[in-house]
């Protein structure tokens, strides 16, 4: 019984495809061993059940196939499939570095600003203490 509960209830998680299959095939072996073997639709339900959504692609494509189709192929359909999300999510993040990178170099020295006045600096400010320091002359309103 409890062997059967392992088997219905073995979820992929963050395991790894080659993880989940043998920590499947392994209950389905263990239930072999004592007398209750597990039919091979129940395997295939067993292995498909347990799988997240970012499997769902998988799921349908064996769930809507007319013909009977093996553990075997399943396992190799899960597994390429597997390496393909690794391989997007490779791609994924070396783009998401590339795009940070540019951005982050397009920033460097902080935010600039341009004085769209020609080298003329228009603004108005009443001298005091505070600003005598103050150059007028395009410098995009900096304190000098």
């Amino acid at each position: 019984m409890q062997l059967r509960l392992e088997l219905q209830s073995t979820k992929k998680g963050s395991l790894f495809m080659v993880d989940y299959i043998m920590k499947v095939k392994g209950a389905t072996n263990g239930l072999a061993a004592i007398g209750e073997p597990v039919s091979k639709q129940d395997q295939v339900m067993n292995l498909l059940g347990g799988l997240d959504f970012d499997y769902n692609a998988v799921v349908t494509a064996i769930n809507i196939r007319d013909d009977k189709i093996s553990v075997e192929i399943i396992h190799n359909m899960q597994l390429a499939f597997e390496n393909r999300l690794e391989q997007q999510s490779s791609v994924d993040q070396i783009s998401t570095m590339a795009a940070n990178y540019v951005s982050s170099s397009n920033n460097r020295g902080g935010e600039r600003r341009y004085n769209s006045s020609r080298g003329h600096s228009y603004t108005s400010f009443t001298p005091n203490a505070n600003n005598y320091n103050y150059r007028g002359c395009g410098c995009g309103g900096r304190y000098i």
